[in-house]
This record gives structure tokens, sequence and C-alpha cells, in this order.
């Protein structure tokens, strides 16, 4: 249906450049000539043979010559138009398939998210999974497969906590080098998703997930000081994580083969390309 409509709005389009514009300007031009030869006429008669008045084009070729220039012209004008808008169309689809999310899908989000009911160390259809352990850090990693499945995110990551520290701060940062995502939070829920949409980037990228323990007894500070918040991110940019890992991945295009763009990650030991 989509594409029958288009269709029809094209053909209405040319049916009024190409046959009810000219017939416009034909008629004007015929008026105009109209007025331009009885003008030539008066002023012969009132100035006689003697008259300096050059001869007049033919009616039709005079036609002719108006459509020409008015319809060259709107052509010129439409190949304009159509060159800015189609460039400023490729770079808004440019720029929604470039640059990458990172966002967590916890709670209502996650109930309505493709991932409704996950919970920690489950299989996800579409995606392989990778466990790692750092120390009382358990991460699973979820990696696309299937681009079949080119609709879902690229990366799924889960975390959970093993050790007996009661306050601990989580910090999760994403560089795409095109953009960053860097974001915290007080305390564990081990059933929620972190989203990695590479979207159409190709390259390098770099995930790392951060715990800080005792935060708030180190500073002196809860939440309820106003300087609560900047207080915690200046302690953490200043300071190594208690536990942490980083992990780098790159997304290549088609490598030939048959083979499509996929993933790798040296720190996962994946190296493999969508089929």
């Amino acid at each position: 249906m989509a594409t029958s409509g288009r269709l029809i709005g094209i053909s209405v389009i040319c049916i009024v450049i190409f046959i009810i514009i000219p017939l416009i300007i034909a008629g004007l031009s015929l008026l105009i000539y109209r007025v331009s030869y009885k003008h030539k006429i008066n002023k012969r008669l009132a100035e006689g043979m003697d008259a300096n008045i050059k001869p007049m084009m033919s009616p039709l070729k005079f036609i002719v010559v108006m459509v020409s220039l008015v319809i060259g012209t709107i052509m010129v004008f439409w190949g304009i138009v159509m060159v800015y808008f189609g460039v400023r169309a490729t770079k808004q689809k440019k720029d929604m398939a470039v640059y990458p999310v990172a966002f967590e899908l916890a709670d209502e989000g996650l109930d309505n998210s493709p991932f409704a009911g996950y919970k920690f160390g489950d299989e996800i259809k579409g995606y392989d999974r990778y466990s790692k352990e750092y120390g009382d850090l358990k991460l699973e990693f979820y990696v696309l497969n299937n681009t079949l499945s080119s609709i879902l995110p690229n990366v799924l990551v889960a975390a959970d906590y093993t050790g007996d520290e009661e306050d601990v701060v989580v910090r999760q940062k994403a560089d795409y080098g095109v953009s960053q995502s860097n974001w915290s939070y007080t305390g564990f829920e081990p059933d929620r998703l972190t989203v990695l949409d590479v979207g159409g980037y190709r390259g390098e990228f770099t995930y790392a997930y951060e715990l800080y323990y005792d935060v708030y007894d180190k500073l002196g500070i809860d939440d309820t000081d106003a300087e609560f918040f900047n207080k915690e991110w200046d302690y953490m940019d200043s300071h190594s994580p208690d536990t942490g890992c980083k992990i780098d991945f790159k997304t290549e295009e088609n490598m030939g083969g048959g083979r499509m763009a996929g993933i790798s990650s040296p720190q996962l030991g994946i190296v493999f390309y969508y089929d």
C-alpha cells in the first residue's frame, strides 16, 4: 500500500510539472504576446511607417520560448531542492546509524523489553554467553550472534556481587570513541541488563564495570549531603575501583567470503563474524 501511494504521488507531481504548469505558462505567454503585439501596432499607427520597431516572433515561437525558459528554471530549482534534501536526509540517516548508546534495563523497562523475565545467568536466544569472574564480581556477557536479530542490541551485560560489603557503589562506562556513557548507582540488582547498542558504529569500543567499597564512610557523607553526588563522582574519578574490569570490543564490516559484520573481544576470547 505504501509503495502504491508513493507512485501515485510522484505521477501527480509529474502531471502538475509537465502538463498543467506548461498550459498555464502557455496561456500567460499568449496573453503577454497579445498585449505586446497590440502595443507595437498602436505605436506603428501613431508614428507611421518610419517607426523604429523590431519584428516580433510568431505567437507559436514566443510561447515555445517562454515555456522552455520557465520549465528549465523549474527543473534547475527542483534539482537544487532534491540535492539539498537528499544530502540532509543522508546526514540524518548516518547520524542515527552511527552513534551508539548504552543504558540499563531493570524493573518495568526490562519487563517491557524482548528480555522480559531475565534472571542472572539465563541463556538468551540469539546470543552467545560468556561468563567472567573478578573476585566477588560475576559478569555475564551476551554477544549477538545472528544478523537475523539485527534489531536487537549487540551486547548485553548482567552482574552479580557475592561479597559481604554493604556499602557498594557501582559505576559503568562505555566509550565508543564517537560517544560515551557513564553512570553509577548504589546497591546490586543482579536481574538487570546493561545494553550496549553499537548501531552502525564500526570500530573499537571499551566497556568498564567498577565497584567502590565504603565510599560514604571514606568521604564522611551520605545521600542527605547537598554535594553527595559531586563528591561521590570526584572520589571515583580520583581513585581506582576496588573491583573492576575493562572489556575491549571491536566491530568490523564484511571481511569477504560472505561473512557479514561482527564483533570480537580479546578479553572474552571471541573472534567471529555473523554468517
